[in-house]
């Protein structure tokens, strides 16, 4: 805020005048010497609180009225900054500069700047443009704007830094930006491509908004040579100990040694040739991990151009197993294969064990974070109560609906009726996914849902109590999660057995149910 005429603010002395005025009429009176008072009747002093109320309120409107009226004389003035609002064929530009460590090389950053602010330089007048940071985390500069003074400031104070980049999060991210924006967006990434950055798939660098308002993604590559650089790929535990994976570019095979630290003490340290395709697999034996959490660190202990990616880091967790009840009616049955091969390949720190329902003590539902259920169509009268009284004290359940449950009017323990039980015949196609909700921790970080076909499924009768995760092509529920109390249960609408849909043998199922299995054992949280 400025003020036009400041000058008038001088007259913020007059506030004095009003309370000078005040301070006279509420003064106390003046007192006379008297000889004696023994001869005089005692009254009691008495002091008018209602008047002096009126005296403070009086002060304050003079003291108010002259205030409004050396500021409106001052003539104060709302500073607002322009909105730049785009045409209606205007493009919005993002122009993403990579500033990790390896833009340090030579001079691949200035050369970076240089393509970014002849971008900007080529704009059309309508145009508006967006500077954005990328390395570890991705920093957007500036609001949608035409002003190229402030796009090319925002260009020079850039500077590469230490991080490191993974152009798949890269790509991911700025596709959920681009869903963002209601015009048309393109993206400019400026990079010297570095191989430790790239994806291990080339699909993951292709935008899925390509189809939607993105023009199109261009890139620059500003590394005038390729870097002669060795990188620590990873770092994995295997059956006989550990992995290290060395990758880059090398003039031709040479030599190079890795030390292998386990908590900060040196586990081994290991010589290897690397061959002329830049790619070395070095193997070091296993070790004796405390319970918990193991910090792991890998470096190439030969100098070289980047040497900031020369060690890279690992956390392995070495907790014991938690088990995970899975009750059945067969413990050979191929549902209880896929569940269990699920729970163990997502190595979420859960074994399952399975439980015959005919032999099941319900005592120990109280022992088990989160359990599981083949198919809800075997829970009798007598043990879903119990089940539910396990959820309402703050257990989870993970269950689906097999050849049990077709027949069935209503699904026990969840309580919802059955509008209609669609089987699979040779003249009925698959249905496929059509809705998913991606913000629900148990989704958030699985793909592959379009992909699946189910014949045969459970079309449920929710209501306001029960969330869909994933709806089908006619809207029927796949996935719906059900809150009871404290607890929750998670309820897929078809079987788990490849009979009724090929969910189980799809990608996506091992992911689903690792994540799932995090959510309900309260790893994530809504």
């Amino acid at each position: 805020m400025s003020l036009l005429a400041p000058l008038f603010l001088i007259g913020l002395a007059s506030i004095a005048l009003p309370v000078w005025i005040h301070h006279m009429k509420t003064k106390d009176p003046e007192r006379q010497q008297f000889s004696s008072a023994m001869l005089l009747e005692q009254s009691k002093h008495q002091t008018s609180i209602k008047k002096k109320l009126q005296y403070l309120l009086l002060l304050a409107s003079r003291v108010l009225f002259l205030l409004i009226l050396v500021v409106t004389f001052a003539k104060p003035l709302l500073d607002k900054p322009p909105v730049i609002v785009g045409t209606e064929g205007s493009v919005l530009h993002m122009v993403v500069i990579d500033t990790s460590f390896s833009m340090n090389y030579g001079d691949t950053f200035s050369d970076a700047q240089s393509a970014a602010e002849l971008i900007i330089s080529e704009m059309e007048v309508d145009d508006l443009a967006q500077i954005i940071s990328a390395s570890n985390a991705i920093e957007i500069l500036n609001d949608p704007t035409n002003i190229k003074e402030e796009l090319n400031a925002n260009i020079n104070v850039l500077s590469p830094g230490f991080g490191r980049l993974d152009m798949g999060t890269l790509i991911s991210n700025l596709d959920r930006m681009v869903d963002d924006y209601d015009k048309a967006v393109s993206l400019h990434l400026i990079s010297d491509f570095q191989e430790s950055a790239l994806p291990a798939k080339f699909a993951d660098l292709i935008p899925d908004s390509l189809k939607n308002n993105l023009l199109g993604l261009t890139l620059y590559p500003v590394a005038s040579e390729e870097i002669p650089n060795l990188f620590v790929a990873s770092v994995n535990r295997i059956d006989s100990g550990h992995e290290v994976i060395l990758r880059g570019v090398v003039d031709s095979a040479k030599d190079t040694t890795v030390a292998l630290r386990i908590n900060g003490e040196l586990h081994e340290q290991k010589s290897t040739i690397v061959s002329d395709s830049g790619v070395a697999i070095v193997p070091f034996g296993a070790a004796d991990y405390v319970e918990g959490e193991n910090r792991v660190e890998a470096t190439i202990l030969d100098d070289d151009p980047l040497t900031e990616d020369n060690t890279r880091y690992a956390v392995i967790d070495n907790t014991p197993p938690e088990p995970v009840l899975l009750i059945t009616a067969n413990t050979d049955s191929l549902a209880v294969k896929y569940l269990s091969t699920a729970v163990e390949t997502g190595q979420q720190g859960f074994v399952v064990q399975p439980a015959a329902i005919n032999s099941l003590d319900p005592r120990i539902l109280q022992r088990y974070p989160w359990l599981m259920i083949d198919d809800l169509g075997i829970i009798n009268e007598t043990l879903a109560p119990l089940i539910r009284e396990y959820l309402e004290a703050g257990g989870a359940v993970f269950a689906a609906l097999g050849d049990r449950a077709i027949s069935l009017d209503s699904i026990p323990v969840i309580d919802l009726p059955v509008r209609t039980a669609r089987l699979s015949s040779d003249i009925m196609e698959p249905h496929t996914v059509a809705r998913i909700d991606l913000s629900h921790p148990a989704l958030a970080e699985t793909s592959g849902w379009r992909d699946i076909n189910v014949s045969r499924y459970m079309n449920l009768q929710t209501g306001t109590d029960t969330q869909v995760l994933i709806s089908l092509e006619d809207g029927s529920p796949l996935v719906v999660e059900r809150k009871m109390g404290r607890g929750r249960i998670i309820v897929l609408t078809s079987s788990v057995d490849n009979q009724q849909s090929d969910i189980p043998i799809r990608p996506v199922f091992v992911n689903f149910i690792a994540e799932a299995g995090k959510y309900l054992s309260g790893e994530q949280q809504l």
